[in-house]
């Protein structure tokens, strides 16, 4: 049990942006608490190998700041509400409880972005994100003969991982035609060019070893009795659309799906901060300013978790919203000049990762890959048929909310992370609505699951503070 606390700066996220703001404070000398829910700091991308494996990898040399006497890390603790402007509700392990903070910078990262098909929820189907968190940490991959599908540059870290597992990667295939798409993004490209070798080199990986690389396809159906067993591979005209008349089989024991990435959103509308609709990357990213601010005033958002950028640009937000922090506190021409140079790095990476978008575009309807039969909502079981009739019916405006309420989709334990995206791409292609104008439903404690047992914990604070309205038992914040 803890009470409420106050500190200064908060960091929620450990990865790439995270630490990096948390280094760039200690540079100047100003203490910061770091709070995440994983074991060991680094997010996705620096994840640790776990510590019952011997290895002599060396971790980046940024996870030590989580050790710095100016930093204090709080690992396994998830932030899960907003009770009130920049009022932290976490809970952990060990207890729970609230901390005030005047500045907040928010680092969530991003999960991977459903697309449903036929036989998606397969045993043995598993999202590229996943695949690669397994063998960052356990240097194990699912499956031995295995396909990486999907659309983005995370199919190739999928597919490189999957060959120094030892796995057989019988193809790769993209549903953008990247390779006619990449000569007029090269000035872009080369911006970044260390990544854009990176990118060639795992290209090149998959020629060396006889990976096919089938572009401008995609999977269709996955098919098997109690595990995945084959998959159906068709292709795409220069619209998107999916000829039916063409397909090849494969045999496989898994099937790595990834179809890009999406920003966490729920802390940030659980802030109150203002989100505007992001039409590259097809979802809601926070409004911010130049120095990373939210509409929220002291709410910083940096990383992929405003958008998809790759861990670069992460790292440059992060130092970013750090100095513009110091900057406003205490000015200095010192942290002034950083700031500049940091902002400017930022433009740079921003055209690499806009310039990499475009070379991964396609035009793919996803609605045309699901049958009435297709799973949309995992957590709660709702099949299309369930949800069809109301993205047709002519008497009523189809909604988010209605479906909701009608079908439980999005009410599961994800929060509606995995069916809210599918079913805002169904509404968009079945009644005509573009995705910005479709109305999300609201976000509600917990952003995270907890156990219920947590919500009944908190230590009771003064009681003559206005009650929080999250509260069960009418818990009081300072």
């Amino acid at each position: 049990m803890s009470a409420i606390s106050d500190r200064n700066v908060v960091i929620v996220g450990a990865g790439p942006s995270g630490l990096a703001a948390a280094a760039e404070l200690v540079r100047f000398g100003t203490p910061c608490t770091i709070l995440d829910d994983q074991k060991r700091p680094g997010g996705q991308y620096f994840r640790q190998l776990s510590p019952e494996i011997q290895s002599t990898e060396e971790n980046p040399r940024l996870l030590d700041v989580c050790g710095h006497r100016l930093v204090e890390f709080r690992c396994e603790t998830t932030v899960w509400d907003f009770p009130a402007p920049r009022t932290l509700a976490w809970v952990s392990s060990t207890g729970n409880g609230r901390l005030n903070t005047r500045t907040l910078i928010l680092a969530t990262g991003a999960y991977d972005r459903p697309a449903p098909f036929e036989g998606w929820t397969l045993p043995g189907v598993i999202s590229a994100g996943g695949l690669v968190n397994l063998y960052k940490s356990q240097r194990v991959v699912a499956g031995s003969r295995v396909v990486v599908a999907g659309n983005g540059p995370l199919l190739l870290t999928a597919a490189q991982c999957l060959l120094q597992a030892g796995a057989e990667v019988l193809a790769l295939v993209e549903a953008a035609p990247f390779a006619t798409q990449i000569i007029p993004q090269l000035p872009g490209l080369m911006t970044q060019p260390g990544l854009l070798r990176k990118g060639m080199g795992y290209r090149y990986g998959l020629w060396y070893r006889s990976v096919p690389v089938l572009e401008q396809q995609v999977v269709t159906r996955a098919r098997g009795d109690h595990w995945i067993e084959k998959i159906e591979v068709r292709p795409l005209d220069d619209n998107g659309k999916i000829c039916r008349e063409r397909c090849v089989e494969f045999d496989v024991d898994a099937l790595v799906t990834g179809y890009g990435l999406m920003p966490s959103l729920e802390l940030t509308r659980l802030a109150g901060c203002r989100h505007s609709f992001h039409s590259p990357g097809d979802t809601w990213v926070p409004e911010r300013s130049t120095d990373l601010e939210t509409s929220v005033p002291g709410v910083y958002v940096v990383g992929d978790g405003a958008g998809v950028a790759g861990y670069q640009n992460a790292m440059v937000e992060g130092r970013i919203a750090a100095l513009a922090i110091l900057n406003r506190e205490e000015p200095s021409s010192r942290v002034s000049t950083a700031l500049k140079v940091a902002i400017r790095q930022r433009r740079r990476r921003q055209r690499f990762s806009q310039a990499l978008s475009s070379c991964y575009h396609t035009p793919l309807d996803y609605s045309a890959l699901v049958t009435s039969d297709t799973v949309i909502c995992r957590c709660e079981n709702v099949l299309l048929s369930k949800i069809r009739p109301m993205l047709t019916d002519k008497e009523s405006v189809p909604s988010l909310a209605r479906i909701k309420s009608e079908t439980r989709a999005g009410m599961g334990r994800c929060g509606g992370r995995n069916c809210i995206p599918s079913l805002v791409r169904l509404l968009s292609s079945t009644t005509g609505q573009s995705s910005e104008t479709i109305a999300l439903p609201r976000t509600r404690p917990p952003a995270r699951p907890i156990r219920i047992g947590d919500l009944f914990r908190e230590e009771l604070p003064d009681p003559d503070l206005p009650a929080d309205p999250h509260s069960p038992r009418g818990v009081k914040v300072r």
